[in-house]
This record gives C-alpha cells, sequence and structure tokens, in this order.
C-alpha cells in the first residue's frame, strides 16, 4: 500500500500510523560485524536516547529494546513539512554464537551509534593424547 492510496479518516488514520510504527522498527539499521577477536552489533539510531535502551541477553539471545518517554505534558507540537526518520520503540533479538564469551560484553552510545561489543571466547586447542 503506498501512502498516496491512504485515506485520512479518523477511523483508518490510526490504524495506519500502528502499520507506519511496525514498518519503521522492522527499518532500523544494523550491521553486525565479526573479526578474530569479536563480534559487534552496531546500531545506527540518530535521534534516539541512550537513557532509553535496555540490553539484556538471557538463554544466549541477545535482546536490545528502545523504549521511548512518553511525557505529554512537555511534548511539544512539531509541524514537519517531511518527516522521513521517526523514532520508534522497538525491539530486537538476536540469537548468539557459540563462541561468544557472556561475561565480557559490553556497550556504547556515540553520535547516533549504538555498538555491542560481543568477544569471542578463547578457542579451545585439541589436546593430543601420546598413546605409550
Amino acid at each position: 500500500m503506498s501512502i498516496n492510496n491512504v485515506c485520512y479518516t479518523p477511523r483508518n488514520k490510526r490504524r495506519f500510523v500502528n502499520n507506519m510504527n511496525q514498518d519503521l522498527q522492522k527499518n532500523i539499521p544494523v550491521n553486525i560485524i565479526e573479526n578474530d577477536k569479536e563480534y559487534i552489533v552496531e546500531f545506527i539510531v540518530p535521534k534516539y536516547q541512550k537513557e532509553n535502551f535496555s540490553i539484556d541477553i538471557e538463554d544466549k539471545v541477545l535482546s536490545v529494546k528502545y523504549t521511548s518517554a512518553k511525557d505529554e505534558d512537555t511534548k511539544e507540537e512539531v509541524k514537519y513539512i517531511s518527516n522521513t526518520y521517526q523514532v520508534v520503540d522497538f525491539e530486537k533479538k538476536y540469537k548468539l554464537p557459540k563462541d561468544v564469551n557472556y561475561e565480557g560484553f559490553s556497550a556504547s552510545f556515540n553520535e547516533g551509534i549504538l555498538l555491542i561489543n560481543l568477544p569471542k571466547s578463547e578457542e579451545k586447542q585439541p589436546i593430543n593424547i601420546e598413546i605409550k
């Protein structure tokens, strides 16, 4: 459905906005990088606030959640001429590989980029047993 086909009546405006938010949530840009020492998960999220992120690892699943502060009293009415980028609440989950060191992960947020560093466990060398 293109935006041109949407009728902005009060009844279906909410449905359109909900569908649009679901689409925006799916389109949060994420890069996943692997090198010899670690995995790096990079979220490109300009206009997002560091305080509203929650990062958890449970049952070998990385969960990144963003919940915006919804303070209606301080919310200023803004009239956009064009608004192609919106801050939306989201939750993304990733199953982690077996070689992640769960004790050493870290996260940082700088200039609209959330970086999650997941170090790899040291490789276990096979043990060679000499037969006597």
